[in-house]
């Protein structure tokens, strides 16, 4: 062991010794040396990248039937949603127009009073569609707005087919769409705390919504 140790030490002297004889070549030594190195830490800062990335998608874009499994039972908070009877607070901003709308959600249905420049009347929501109530009698009314978004059952069936983009806030988990309705892009955001959704956000460039819901 002890000669193979002086017989390495000796080889290390004569090959220093040969350098030092010969600048050209110790250059060339030391520049070899410097681009290996600066190759590896290329290579290293490359896959922590890749990795990086890798863990950001995984974290970042979910589709909606995986955060049914993984993300505090928002499946579940989409079915009290839809079945159990809540007390709503609807905001609709359109070109300069302020509608609020103040009522309850039962059975998917939304029975309330809709306030518009201090005028309010009695109202109804079924199946996307808007009625006044006169002498309960049921009359549509056009707002110029899609009611649709108005409708909880179709829009927890549209944000089912698309993928949200999630975030932890405190104690609020965000959900957030980008999705074409009627070729307008609405960006939809879903508010839920552990127990459940009550609130959902729509802009598009028409109309703004703000859905408050309330047990």
């Amino acid at each position: 062991m002890k000669n193979d140790n002086k017989s390495r030490l000796e080889k290390l002297k004569s090959f220093k010794k040969e350098l030092d004889e010969n600048p050209r070549r110790k250059a060339l030594f030391k520049l070899s040396g410097y681009l290996i190195f600066f190759i590896i830490l290329f290579v290293l800062a490359a896959i922590a990248s890749r990795v990086n990335v890798e863990d950001s998608d995984k974290q970042e874009e979910v589709t909606t039937n995986e955060s049914f499994v993984s993300s505090d039972n928002y499946v579940s908070k989409q079915k009290k949603l839809q079945n159990e009877t809540h007390n709503i607070n609807f905001v609709i901003n359109k070109g300069g127009v302020t509608y609020i709308i103040n009522g309850s959600l039962k059975d998917m249905i939304i029975n309330g009073y809709l306030e518009e420049n201090s005028v309010i009347k009695k109202i109804i929501i079924k199946d996307g569609l808007l009625y006044e109530i006169i002498n309960n009698e049921e009359t549509q009314i056009d707002l110029g707005i899609d009611t649709n978004m108005l409708s909880i059952e179709y829009l927890l069936r549209t944000i089912k087919q698309n993928k949200a983009y999630i975030e932890d806030k405190e104690d609020t988990k965000v959900y957030k769409y980008s999705i074409s309705i009627n070729d307008i892009l609405n960006n939809i955001v879903v508010y839920s705390d552990k127990e459940k959704i009550y609130k959902i956000e729509i802009n598009n460039e028409f109309v703004n919504y703000i859905l408050n819901f309330d047990n």
